[in-house]
Protein backbone atom coordinates (compact mmCIF):
# COMPACT_ATOMS: atom_id res chain seq x y z
CA UNK A 1 0.00 0.00 0.00
CA UNK A 2 2.98 2.34 0.94
CA UNK A 3 4.40 1.84 -2.58
CA UNK A 4 1.18 2.10 -4.34
CA UNK A 5 0.74 5.86 -2.43
CA UNK A 6 4.42 6.80 -3.11
CA UNK A 7 4.14 5.90 -7.33
CA UNK A 8 1.05 7.82 -7.19
CA UNK A 9 2.14 11.02 -5.64
CA UNK A 10 5.07 10.72 -7.82
CA UNK A 11 3.04 10.31 -11.19
CA UNK A 12 0.68 12.97 -9.86
CA UNK A 13 3.91 15.55 -9.36
CA UNK A 14 4.90 14.40 -12.81
CA UNK A 15 1.80 14.98 -14.46
CA UNK A 16 1.68 18.77 -12.60
CA UNK A 17 5.50 19.62 -13.82
CA UNK A 18 4.34 18.82 -17.54
CA UNK A 19 0.74 20.93 -16.98
CA UNK A 20 2.86 24.02 -15.50
CA UNK A 21 5.21 23.98 -18.21
CA UNK A 22 2.89 23.28 -20.96
CA UNK A 23 0.60 26.23 -19.21
CA UNK A 24 3.25 28.63 -18.36
CA UNK A 25 4.91 27.89 -22.60
CA UNK A 26 1.40 28.65 -24.01
CA UNK A 27 1.47 31.56 -22.35
CA UNK A 28 4.58 33.11 -23.35
CA UNK A 29 3.90 31.77 -26.62
CA UNK A 30 0.45 33.92 -26.87
CA UNK A 31 2.62 37.03 -25.57
CA UNK A 32 5.56 36.47 -27.27
CA UNK A 33 6.58 39.45 -29.45
CA UNK A 34 2.70 41.45 -28.87
CA UNK A 35 2.29 44.96 -29.40
CA UNK A 36 -0.43 46.91 -27.00
CA UNK A 37 -3.11 49.87 -28.66
CA UNK A 38 -1.70 53.11 -25.87
CA UNK A 39 -4.85 55.16 -25.68
CA UNK A 40 -8.13 55.43 -27.63
CA UNK A 41 -8.51 53.41 -31.19
CA UNK A 42 -10.54 56.76 -32.13
CA UNK A 43 -9.21 60.30 -32.41
CA UNK A 44 -10.34 63.38 -33.79
CA UNK A 45 -7.93 65.73 -35.06
CA UNK A 46 -8.12 69.56 -36.42
CA UNK A 47 -6.91 69.73 -39.60
CA UNK A 48 -3.40 70.93 -39.63
CA UNK A 49 -2.38 69.51 -35.65
CA UNK A 50 0.68 67.45 -35.77
CA UNK A 51 0.16 64.67 -33.37
CA UNK A 52 2.11 61.10 -31.89
CA UNK A 53 0.43 57.37 -32.49
CA UNK A 54 2.23 54.53 -30.00
CA UNK A 55 1.45 51.09 -29.38
CA UNK A 56 3.23 49.14 -26.15
CA UNK A 57 5.64 46.16 -27.15
CA UNK A 58 6.19 43.24 -25.26
CA UNK A 59 9.53 42.73 -23.96
CA UNK A 60 12.36 40.91 -26.74
CA UNK A 61 10.17 43.11 -29.47
CA UNK A 62 12.28 45.72 -31.75
CA UNK A 63 11.36 48.09 -33.51
CA UNK A 64 12.15 47.11 -36.68
CA UNK A 65 9.56 44.47 -36.34
CA UNK A 66 7.25 47.17 -36.45
CA UNK A 67 5.96 49.17 -39.38
CA UNK A 68 3.31 52.24 -39.65
CA UNK A 69 0.81 52.71 -42.94
CA UNK A 70 -1.61 55.17 -43.55
CA UNK A 71 -4.56 54.39 -45.14
CA UNK A 72 -5.38 57.40 -46.92
CA UNK A 73 -2.15 60.18 -47.16
CA UNK A 74 -4.70 63.00 -48.46
CA UNK A 75 -5.83 62.80 -44.83
CA UNK A 76 -2.94 62.24 -42.62
CA UNK A 77 0.90 62.19 -43.35
CA UNK A 78 3.93 61.02 -41.69
CA UNK A 79 6.17 63.82 -40.28
CA UNK A 80 8.83 61.46 -39.03
CA UNK A 81 11.46 59.61 -41.43
CA UNK A 82 11.46 56.38 -39.74
CA UNK A 83 8.28 54.27 -40.00
CA UNK A 84 9.81 51.22 -38.08
CA UNK A 85 8.95 52.54 -34.19
CA UNK A 86 7.05 52.12 -31.64
CA UNK A 87 5.96 55.10 -32.03
CA UNK A 88 5.18 57.51 -35.20
CA UNK A 89 4.65 61.23 -35.62
CA UNK A 90 2.14 62.34 -38.27
CA UNK A 91 0.32 65.63 -39.06
CA UNK A 92 -3.03 65.90 -40.07
CA UNK A 93 -3.19 67.77 -43.85
CA UNK A 94 -7.03 67.19 -45.01
CA UNK A 95 -9.93 66.70 -43.66
CA UNK A 96 -12.14 63.07 -43.52
CA UNK A 97 -11.71 59.80 -41.76
CA UNK A 98 -8.55 56.92 -42.41
CA UNK A 99 -6.89 54.23 -40.40
CA UNK A 100 -3.30 54.35 -39.29
CA UNK A 101 -1.72 51.24 -38.92
CA UNK A 102 0.91 49.50 -36.62
CA UNK A 103 2.11 45.91 -38.62
CA UNK A 104 3.60 43.68 -36.55
CA UNK A 105 5.92 41.09 -38.97
CA UNK A 106 7.08 38.90 -35.74
CA UNK A 107 3.38 37.97 -35.41
CA UNK A 108 1.61 38.90 -38.58
CA UNK A 109 -0.44 40.58 -36.41
CA UNK A 110 -1.58 44.88 -36.23
CA UNK A 111 -3.58 47.10 -34.18
CA UNK A 112 -5.09 50.42 -36.18
CA UNK A 113 -6.47 53.72 -35.26
CA UNK A 114 -8.80 55.20 -36.85
CA UNK A 115 -8.19 59.16 -36.99
CA UNK A 116 -10.89 61.73 -38.08
CA UNK A 117 -9.67 65.00 -39.32
CA UNK A 118 -11.88 68.18 -38.76
CA UNK A 119 -11.06 71.34 -40.29
CA UNK A 120 -12.48 73.04 -37.07
CA UNK A 121 -13.85 76.66 -36.37
CA UNK A 122 -12.47 76.89 -33.22
CA UNK A 123 -8.90 78.61 -33.05
CA UNK A 124 -8.95 81.97 -34.79
CA UNK A 125 -6.13 84.46 -35.10
CA UNK A 126 -7.30 88.11 -35.54
CA UNK A 127 -4.97 90.80 -37.00
CA UNK A 128 -3.42 93.10 -35.13
CA UNK A 129 -2.79 96.95 -36.25
CA UNK A 130 -2.66 97.48 -39.70
CA UNK A 131 -2.67 95.30 -42.44
CA UNK A 132 -0.36 97.50 -44.50
CA UNK A 133 3.15 98.93 -43.30
CA UNK A 134 5.81 100.81 -44.61
CA UNK A 135 9.41 99.96 -42.73
CA UNK A 136 12.76 101.74 -43.77
CA UNK A 137 15.26 99.59 -44.79
CA UNK A 138 17.52 98.15 -42.11
CA UNK A 139 14.54 98.29 -39.44
CA UNK A 140 13.73 95.59 -36.80
CA UNK A 141 10.17 95.47 -36.60
CA UNK A 142 7.36 92.98 -35.50
CA UNK A 143 4.23 91.41 -36.13
CA UNK A 144 1.66 90.26 -34.08
CA UNK A 145 -1.76 88.23 -34.40
CA UNK A 146 -4.34 87.89 -31.58
CA UNK A 147 -5.82 84.43 -30.99
CA UNK A 148 -8.76 82.79 -29.36
CA UNK A 149 -8.92 80.44 -26.67
CA UNK A 150 -7.27 77.52 -26.74
CA UNK A 151 -5.13 78.11 -29.70
CA UNK A 152 -1.77 77.59 -29.21
CA UNK A 153 1.80 78.65 -30.61
CA UNK A 154 2.32 75.74 -31.77
CA UNK A 155 -0.47 75.74 -34.35
CA UNK A 156 1.16 79.29 -35.94
CA UNK A 157 3.39 79.22 -38.43
CA UNK A 158 4.93 82.81 -40.06
CA UNK A 159 5.85 82.86 -43.84
CA UNK A 160 7.15 85.77 -46.06
CA UNK A 161 7.13 86.19 -49.38
CA UNK A 162 10.20 87.78 -50.29
CA UNK A 163 13.35 87.40 -48.38
CA UNK A 164 15.07 89.98 -50.08
CA UNK A 165 12.93 91.97 -49.05
CA UNK A 166 11.89 91.35 -45.51
CA UNK A 167 13.48 88.69 -43.57
CA UNK A 168 12.48 86.73 -40.42
CA UNK A 169 14.70 87.54 -37.36
CA UNK A 170 13.47 85.33 -35.03
CA UNK A 171 14.51 81.73 -33.93
CA UNK A 172 10.89 80.16 -33.53
CA UNK A 173 8.72 80.97 -36.51
CA UNK A 174 5.39 79.42 -34.36
CA UNK A 175 4.33 81.90 -32.52
CA UNK A 176 1.67 84.65 -32.00
CA UNK A 177 4.74 87.03 -32.85
CA UNK A 178 7.56 87.40 -35.27
CA UNK A 179 10.44 89.30 -35.15
CA UNK A 180 11.27 90.81 -38.56
CA UNK A 181 14.27 93.12 -40.35
CA UNK A 182 13.92 94.83 -43.33
CA UNK A 183 16.90 93.97 -45.66
CA UNK A 184 15.78 95.36 -49.24
CA UNK A 185 13.42 98.21 -50.98
CA UNK A 186 10.43 96.88 -52.43
CA UNK A 187 6.89 94.79 -51.10
CA UNK A 188 6.62 91.56 -49.84
CA UNK A 189 4.00 89.68 -47.73
CA UNK A 190 4.55 88.36 -44.18
CA UNK A 191 1.36 85.49 -43.43
CA UNK A 192 0.58 83.88 -40.16
CA UNK A 193 -0.90 80.70 -41.02
CA UNK A 194 -3.36 78.78 -38.87
CA UNK A 195 -2.70 75.24 -38.98
CA UNK A 196 -5.65 74.39 -37.04
CA UNK A 197 -8.12 75.81 -39.42
CA UNK A 198 -6.05 75.88 -43.39
CA UNK A 199 -6.75 79.70 -42.52
CA UNK A 200 -3.94 82.59 -42.27
CA UNK A 201 -3.66 86.59 -41.99
CA UNK A 202 -1.09 88.71 -43.99
CA UNK A 203 0.39 91.95 -43.71
CA UNK A 204 1.43 93.81 -46.88
CA UNK A 205 5.01 95.42 -46.08
CA UNK A 206 6.75 97.95 -48.29
CA UNK A 207 10.51 99.04 -47.53
CA UNK A 208 12.16 102.17 -48.79
CA UNK A 209 15.34 103.65 -48.39
CA UNK A 210 14.08 106.76 -46.75
CA UNK A 211 15.18 110.40 -47.76
CA UNK A 212 17.95 112.46 -46.37
CA UNK A 213 16.92 114.37 -43.47
CA UNK A 214 14.37 111.80 -42.43
CA UNK A 215 12.61 111.48 -38.81
CA UNK A 216 11.10 108.42 -37.50
CA UNK A 217 8.14 108.20 -35.22
CA UNK A 218 9.22 106.51 -32.03
CA UNK A 219 5.69 104.36 -30.21
CA UNK A 220 2.29 104.28 -31.51
CA UNK A 221 0.60 107.09 -33.86
CA UNK A 222 -2.26 106.84 -31.25
CA UNK A 223 -2.15 107.27 -27.60
CA UNK A 224 -4.27 107.04 -24.79
CA UNK A 225 -2.92 109.59 -21.40
CA UNK A 226 -5.16 110.61 -18.23
CA UNK A 227 -6.05 113.53 -17.44
CA UNK A 228 -3.03 115.95 -15.65
CA UNK A 229 -0.49 113.00 -16.72
CA UNK A 230 2.71 114.61 -18.23
CA UNK A 231 3.99 112.87 -20.69
CA UNK A 232 7.00 112.90 -23.48
CA UNK A 233 6.50 112.52 -27.58
CA UNK A 234 9.79 111.44 -29.65
CA UNK A 235 10.81 111.13 -33.06
CA UNK A 236 14.21 109.57 -34.42
CA UNK A 237 16.39 111.97 -36.66
CA UNK A 238 18.39 110.17 -39.58
CA UNK A 239 22.20 111.39 -39.68
CA UNK A 240 22.68 114.95 -40.24
CA UNK A 241 18.97 116.68 -39.75
CA UNK A 242 19.72 118.84 -36.74
CA UNK A 243 17.38 119.76 -33.89
CA UNK A 244 16.64 123.11 -35.59
CA UNK A 245 15.32 121.41 -38.08
CA UNK A 246 12.37 120.50 -36.38
CA UNK A 247 9.39 122.07 -34.70
CA UNK A 248 6.04 120.53 -32.65
CA UNK A 249 2.79 122.22 -32.66
CA UNK A 250 -0.44 121.63 -31.23
CA UNK A 251 -3.72 120.92 -32.61
CA UNK A 252 -6.24 121.89 -29.78
CA UNK A 253 -4.06 123.56 -26.74
CA UNK A 254 -6.91 123.42 -24.70
CA UNK A 255 -6.49 119.68 -24.22
CA UNK A 256 -3.20 119.66 -24.01
CA UNK A 257 0.04 122.45 -23.62
CA UNK A 258 3.60 122.03 -24.26
CA UNK A 259 5.45 121.67 -20.83
CA UNK A 260 8.70 121.70 -22.49
CA UNK A 261 10.86 125.72 -23.26
CA UNK A 262 12.23 124.38 -26.23
CA UNK A 263 9.78 123.33 -29.25
CA UNK A 264 12.56 122.43 -31.51
CA UNK A 265 13.77 118.78 -30.70
CA UNK A 266 13.24 115.33 -31.15
CA UNK A 267 11.77 115.09 -28.30
CA UNK A 268 8.95 117.42 -26.04
CA UNK A 269 7.61 117.36 -23.19
CA UNK A 270 3.29 117.82 -22.65
CA UNK A 271 0.88 117.70 -20.22
CA UNK A 272 -2.61 117.12 -20.43
CA UNK A 273 -5.16 120.18 -19.41
CA UNK A 274 -8.26 118.56 -20.41
CA UNK A 275 -10.43 114.93 -21.58
CA UNK A 276 -10.80 114.99 -25.42
CA UNK A 277 -8.76 114.59 -28.22
CA UNK A 278 -6.00 116.46 -30.31
CA UNK A 279 -2.79 115.91 -32.43
CA UNK A 280 0.75 116.98 -31.97
CA UNK A 281 2.76 117.09 -35.01
CA UNK A 282 6.23 117.34 -35.18
CA UNK A 283 7.21 118.83 -38.19
CA UNK A 284 10.54 118.63 -40.67
CA UNK A 285 11.33 122.08 -42.16
CA UNK A 286 14.44 120.30 -44.05
CA UNK A 287 11.94 118.01 -45.98
CA UNK A 288 8.43 119.54 -45.34
CA UNK A 289 7.39 116.57 -44.52
CA UNK A 290 5.70 115.62 -40.89
CA UNK A 291 4.52 112.88 -38.29
CA UNK A 292 1.25 113.60 -36.45
CA UNK A 293 0.10 111.64 -33.08
CA UNK A 294 -3.00 111.31 -32.11
CA UNK A 295 -3.79 112.01 -28.36
CA UNK A 296 -7.11 111.63 -26.15
CA UNK A 297 -6.93 112.54 -22.85
CA UNK A 298 -9.50 110.78 -20.43
CA UNK A 299 -10.26 110.80 -16.42
CA UNK A 300 -9.92 107.61 -15.44
CA UNK A 301 -8.87 104.07 -16.12
CA UNK A 302 -5.07 104.52 -17.48
CA UNK A 303 -1.53 104.72 -15.68
CA UNK A 304 0.27 107.47 -15.17
CA UNK A 305 3.58 105.80 -16.65
CA UNK A 306 1.82 105.02 -20.03
CA UNK A 307 4.48 107.06 -21.90
CA UNK A 308 7.29 104.30 -20.45
CA UNK A 309 5.40 101.55 -21.83
CA UNK A 310 5.71 101.97 -25.19
CA UNK A 311 8.45 99.76 -27.11
CA UNK A 312 10.40 101.14 -29.47
CA UNK A 313 9.92 98.53 -32.44
CA UNK A 314 6.84 100.66 -33.34
CA UNK A 315 9.29 103.03 -35.07
CA UNK A 316 8.79 101.76 -38.13
CA UNK A 317 7.22 105.07 -40.05
CA UNK A 318 8.81 108.60 -41.56
CA UNK A 319 7.50 111.69 -42.69
CA UNK A 320 6.70 111.77 -46.28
Amino acid sequence: MTKLIKKTLVLTLALMTVFTYSLSSSVFAADRGSIYRVGSASRTIPKGVEFDLEVRKSPGLSDSMLKWTIGNTNIVRFDDDDIYDDEIELRAVGTGTTTVTCHNSATGGSLSYQITVTNSGKGKIYRVGAASRTVRKGAEFDLEVRKSPGLSDSMLRWATSNKSVVRIDDDDIYDDEIELRAVGTGKATVTCHNLATGGSLSYKITVNSGKKGSIYRIGPARRTVELGDDFDLEVRKSAGLSDNALRWTIGNKNILRFDDSDITDDEVELVALRTGTTTVTCHNTTTGGKLTYTITVVNHGYDDDWDDDWDDDWDDEWDD
